[in-house]
């Protein structure tokens, strides 16, 4: 029976991994557990060890399924001369071939062995490059390793790479290398595989095969327990480590090949995701929190629509309130210009009590125009907030739409609602545009030219995201100079974007604060270049970011500053400067701008015109592991895995999270029908 208890003693060995690899990962991130208890350590690996135990059991499949056919094949083989009806030792005759027949089976036993030595050496290898990507990405991303770095690597290996340093590259592979080498030769002489392949003078009856074989099958079948988790009628996923309310606690126990195993064998059915109702009671949920009317701009019109009726906890703002007479000095001929703020949010500015004076440009540009201050992003990152800026499309926890082109195709977007109305458009970006299949949804949601980094010199093309953002704002402002035509531009900047290299330095040691500090500046001149220009005067430009990005460190997805962005509309057809406090989300802006304009924007099921009295004001945001929902009178943020609340501030958080389990639904049955 060696071979029987060589499979358990490798599913023990792959056990000592997953149950090593939490302390690790506790150290790694000791800046999120400061307050972890040495019983709280303890936890990690008791809970976690469900986890580990299916993995093991997962990577013991391939070897027990080689020494399975190996020795199978062995008996077959005496079988054919004859010896397989005798439980009697079967004895090589001596003769002229014995030589001959030694010969085959050493090169047969060396085959088998290096068949063996492969398949540890895969796992091994991927075993550990899960362990050291998910303690590189979790301080940045603040959930366990999916396959979400696959589709950045797949879109643009050079961009998804430019967010680290090369000596953090170079550290990385090092430590790859060596824990990989580390862990197969720890395997090799624990295991001695070497005697598991020797051909015998001896060879046992087909009695002792036949329990040798049988005793393989069983132990085969019964990796299904420690696979599936057990007996009962739920199955292993990541939620069922979870033990605490400290969310990173939680992750640490969760043995990243299983979360990554997890996410790879999702269906894309979107149909199937996320149900937490019927149909009916979800559209009827939902269909209490859309308002998909144009505002009507005048005073007296506007104070004489009653509002919609209060729903539970999502309550429509005063009818008399000052916003609902918010306009522009004109709504025909207005040049649009958007800039997508890389990484910036509440956090960088004053108000937070964090810093002080990091984008001084931003701060009085706050009393310019409409500032929007309790402005929430919808998700983490790029792909997924330009989605929800420039087509009113939620994001979604696990999935980035962008990543579908065949769905993005049939999204509205503001650059089509403008393009109806005469407007040229434009999308601007310093970097490659084929990064997260950006190229693909910029030019499939109506925009006319997209200027990248291949449409600058390269002696401009200095940092690790293409173009500076320097560069790309006076390539905007030259295009702006030079032509009269009527256009919505977007401008999508990159320089504070990890790894923060910028030819900058500012009052700020710190590499992230001097990037903000860097766009900020490029920020600055931008503007006061535009405020030159005759075109000014009729120029609406728009502030907004595409997440809060790596200020403060570490990010914590389950508080409600995560997803804190300022959103700025200023511009020369600004009427009067003015605060606007009411709830919103990066979905919102597509109304907001249209009703501004006095366009049409039924067809943004989503979008709500903030500025409207009468529409329901709350925001939605998600990442992976978790969606929240905040309105003026209840904050929730859910985490699906454990189907608990992490945060419930407010009244009715239960009705809160109804709805917002509601709209998470339909979002997801929307996707499916696109």
């Amino acid at each position: 029976m060696k071979k029987i208890k060589t499979i358990i003693l490798l599913f023990l060995l792959w056990l000592a991994v997953g149950i090593i690899s939490k302390p690790l990962f506790l150290l790694c991130n000791t800046e999120l557990l400061q307050d972890a208890s040495i019983g709280d350590w303890l936890a990690v690996i008791g809970h976690g060890l469900r986890l580990d135990l299916a993995v093991a059991a997962y990577l013991i499949i391939l070897p027990l399924l080689l020494l399975f056919y190996k020795f199978s094949s062995k008996y077959e083989n005496k079988a054919d001369n004859g010896n397989a009806g005798s439980d009697k030792p079967v004895v090589e005759t001596a003769n002229d071939d014995t030589d001959k027949k030694s010969r085959k089976e050493r090169k047969g036993q060396k085959v088998w062995l290096c068949l063996w030595h492969g398949v540890l050496g895969v796992e091994s290898f991927l075993y550990v490059l899960a362990i050291i990507a998910n303690l590189s990405l979790y301080p940045y991303w603040g959930f366990p390793l999916d396959t979400t770095p696959l589709f950045y690597l797949t879109s643009s290996p050079a961009d998804a790479m430019a967010s680290i340093t090369i000596w953090q590259i170079l550290l990385s592979l090092f430590f790859l290398v060596l824990l990989t080498i580390a862990l197969n030769y720890g395997f090799n002489k624990i295991l001695k595989p070497k005697a598991l392949f020797e051909t015998d003078a001896k060879l046992a009856g087909w009695k002792s095969y036949a329990a040798e074989i049988a005793a393989l099958v069983i132990l085969g079948a019964s990796l299904i327990i420690p696979i599936r988790g057990g007996f009962s009628t739920a199955t292993n996923n990541t939620g069922s480590v979870y033990f605490s309310t400290q969310m990173p606690l939680n992750h640490a126990a969760v043995n990243p090949v299983f979360s990554f195993i997890e996410s790879a064998s999702k269906s894309n059915k979107f149909s199937e995701m996320f149900r937490y109702m019927d149909d009916d009671e979800a559209a009827r949920t939902f269909q209490s929190l859309c308002y998909t009317t144009l505002r009507n701009i005048g005073e007296g019109d506007t104070k004489s629509v009653e509002p919609v009726s209060p729903t539970d906890s999502i309550t429509p703002i005063s009818p008399i309130d000052s916003i609902c007479s918010v306009s522009l000095k004109q709504t025909k001929d207005v040049n649009v210009i958007m800039v997508v703020l890389e990484g910036f949010s509440d956090q960088i500015m004053n108000k937070s009590g964090r810093v002080n004076d990091v984008v001084p440009n931003l701060e009085k540009y706050t009393q310019e125009g409409l500032y929007f201050n309790n402005f929430y992003a919808t998700s983490f990152r790029t792909d997924r907030g330009l989605v929800s800026i420039l087509s009113a499309f939620p994001s979604q926890p696990e999935h980035s739409l962008m990543k579908y082109s065949h769905k993005t195709a049939h999204l509205y977007s503001i650059a089509n609602s403008l393009k109806q109305h005469g407007y040229a458009t434009s999308y601007y970006y310093g970097g490659d545009a084929n990064f997260t299949n950006m190229r693909s949804y910029v030019m499939q949601t109506g925009f006319e030219r997209l200027i990248s980094d291949t449409d600058f010199p390269s002696s401009q093309q200095t940092g690790k995201w293409g173009v500076q953002d320097e560069f790309l704002f006076n390539r905007a402002l030259h295009d702006i100079g030079t032509d009269s035509k009527l256009s919505f531009r977007v401008i999508q900047t990159s320089s504070s974007h990890e790894p923060f290299e910028v030819p900058y330095q500012s009052s700020f040691k710190e590499p992230e604060l001097n990037a903000f500090a860097y766009v900020d500046h490029c920020l600055g001149e931008f503007i006061e270049s535009l405020k030159a220009l005759p075109s000014w005067q009729n120029t609406l430009v728009i502030l907004v970011p595409d997440h809060l990005g790596a200020y403060p460190n570490p990010i914590d997805n389950y508080q409600l500053y995560r997803y804190q962005v300022p959103m700025l509309m200023l511009g020369g057809v600004i009427s009067k400067a003015q605060q606007i406090e009411t709830i919103g989300s990066q979905v919102d802006l597509a109304a907001t701008l249209l009703g501004l304009l006095g366009i049409d924007h039924s067809e943004f099921t989503y979008s709500k015109d903030i500025l409207d009295a009468n529409a329901p004001h709350y925001a939605v945001f998600s990442c992976p592991g978790l969606f929240g929902m905040v309105t003026d009178s209840c904050s929730i943020i859910y985490d699906y895995n454990s189907d608990k609340m992490t945060t419930k501030e407010g009244a009715l958080p239960e009705q809160q999270l109804r709805k917002a389990k509601a709209y998470m639904q339909t979002v997801f049955d929307d996707i499916d029908k696109r």
